[in-house]
């Protein structure tokens, strides 16, 4: 994610740097993808939104089987005379009671084994325990309905109207499967972006050894033109050490590149392109540093685009004209610009020192950086920070006596600069990875536990509404499969459904494993439901008994 702060800088000079980091046409940035919306919940709340709707929901779940399995006590009150209010009450009154003493227990322990509470601790305690009171009891309303319907013919009958429980446990059960994907989906993408941020470490643990700016003070926002040029000339001066790399790596099509109405004979060629600074190809690059001179405005191209030498003079044109300043470019065209180009064969693989690219090129086109002309496009760019800053330097003691005296200029501490390792970005880069990827497991486990429970009560509910149906079968032979033929196929089709979403959404196999496992266990779990339902007596189940 990108954010633009707006600064000093004109539109045009935004969007110039925005068409050539992104490699696209200035049509292309300007086209609108997506609509607007305003978001009133951050994330988290919407997370935590979402969990309490469950836990109500599977709370909902557990209160419409309770009364149900006592539906016999309750037939017996009904008959001894109570009406349904105190049957309700006799049925909550122990929630009720322990809600009272944990709650007033753990405010008493908050006073004993901390010494000091925030204002209002107490009062945000009380009104909390209070509303998961008046909760506890809201929900409680399905049960007094549930008992006000349960009838004395009701019992006689044997009907224990199972029908809403079965559609809440059902609707909860693919509300499960649904969040399940979704967080199954997001694991995929966490694994991956840990992968690739493990394998990015790895990759550039030898040339991670150098300092970038990290970060830099909010006086570029407020101040921008005048930080931008600070920083220039603090680049320019410490640049006179041999230590001291500008590296800005990119691979732009030629349509990024040419104006708009310029005839493009292939405008999705895509071209490597390198602006790094003599300092860098002295020490990185020393097969083709005899090809530098004084000139200015110079690029290097290798050899195999000297046929289309016209071509690419004018796309590089095109490119310098790119990163002037814009009242520059209001007094002249592209074809106007002044560029020195020289041809190299040799075969040279420079390292890109941008982890969105790969790690090296092979004979890419290299623009050399003049730090006593630094143009408007290289001014922006190097206040970039982070994995996109274009400053590179050795990490040794003599560039190190170099930054930490640059920094005590008055003008330069204005800047903030601050200074790692590539390497520790990365290393930070990842951890952050691992975190996003251990706070979604958190969340999977959470919802498969809940899940398992919601599979629990479905067939209680299922088996319960069907039990003489099923003790008859049993009693005639039927196989466990064929008894319960629909709901294994219940089971199966929802656990399917995941995975086939994960297969079409290109989940990693890990993904698709703990896939197929929620499922095995879900399977399992049922399995364990029917074998304890039927260590009964088929004579108990014959008569009805769970109900």
């Amino acid at each position: 994610m990108y954010t633009i702060i707006p600064g000093k800088s004109s539109k045009k000079a935004v969007l110039k740097k925005l068409t050539r980091f992104y490699s696209v046409s200035r049509a292309q940035l300007l086209k609108p993808t997506i609509g607007n919306k305003f978001e009133y919940f951050t994330k988290n709340i919407l997370i935590l939104g979402f969990l309490l709707v469950l836990t109500i929901l599977v709370f909902l779940l557990v209160n419409t089987y309770y009364p149900i399995t006592q539906s016999s006590t309750i037939g017996i009150e009904k008959l001894n005379g109570w009406n349904n209010r105190d049957i309700l009450f006799d049925m909550i009154k122990f929630g009720i009671l322990t809600i009272l003493i944990v709650a007033t227990g753990l405010d008493l322990i908050s006073f004993v084994l901390f010494s000091y509470q925030p204002q209002g601790f107490l009062l945000c305690c009380i009104l909390s325990q209070i509303i998961i009171l008046c909760l506890y009891i809201l929900v409680n309303i399905f049960t007094y309905i549930i008992i006000k319907h349960l009838s004395i013919a009701d019992m006689l009958k044997g009907s224990f109207h199972f029908g809403f429980g079965i559609k809440l446990a059902f609707i909860l059960k693919v509300m499960m499967t649904i969040t399940s994907t979704v967080l199954l989906v997001n694991v995929s993408n966490a694994i991956t972006s840990v992968r690739s941020d493990y394998q990015l470490q790895q990759d550039w643990s030898k040339e991670g050894k150098l300092l970038t700016v990290n970060s830099v003070s909010s006086f570029f926002q407020t101040n921008e033109k005048q930080a931008e040029k600070i920083m220039s000339n603090w680049f320019k001066t410490i640049a006179k050490n041999k230590g001291v790399y500008y590296v800005d790596s990119e691979i732009s099509t030629a349509k990024a590149i040419l104006p708009e109405k310029a005839t493009i004979h292939n405008p999705t060629a895509k071209y490597a392109m390198m602006t790094v600074n003599r300092n860098f190809i002295n020490a990185k690059l020393p097969r083709v540093k005899k090809y530098l001179d004084s000139s200015s405005h110079f690029f290097l191209v290798p050899i195999k685009y000297r046929r289309a030498d016209s071509q690419i003079r004018y796309l590089l044109q095109c490119y310098r004209y790119n990163d002037l300043a814009s009242k520059q470019q209001e007094k002249l065209k592209p074809e106007q610009v002044k560029i020195k180009i020289k041809y190299y064969d040799e075969k040279i693989s420079p390292i890109t020192y941008n982890v969105r690219l790969k790690k090296r090129f092979v004979n890419p086109i290299i623009e050399v950086m003049e730090e006593s002309r630094i143009t408007d496009g290289q001014s922006l760019f190097l206040s970039n920070t982070d994995k996109n800053s274009p400053i590179k330097i050795e990490n040794n003691q003599q560039t190190k006596r170099v930054l930490e005296k640059s920094v005590q200029n008055a003008q330069v501490k204005q800047l903030g600069l601050k200074f790692v390792t590539v390497s520790e970005i990365l290393t930070t880069s990842l951890d952050s990875s691992y975190r996003g990827l251990q706070a979604l497991l958190v969340g999977l486990i959470a919802i498969f536990i809940i899940n398992l429970f919601t599979t629990t009560f479905l067939m209680l509910y299922i088996i319960s509404s069907k039990q003489k149906k099923l003790a008859v079968e049993r009693l005639l032979g039927y196989r466990k499969v064929d008894r319960y033929q629909i709901e294994i196929l219940l089971i199966s089709y929802l656990g399917i459904s995941e995975i086939l979403v994960l297969v079409y959404l290109k989940a990693t196999i890990i993904s698709l494993l703990l896939a197929a496992l929620l499922v095995l266990i879900d399977l399992l779990v049922f399995d364990l439901v029917v074998r304890l339902i039927e260590t009964r007596d088929l004579s108990f189940l014959l008569k009805g008994g769970l109900a």
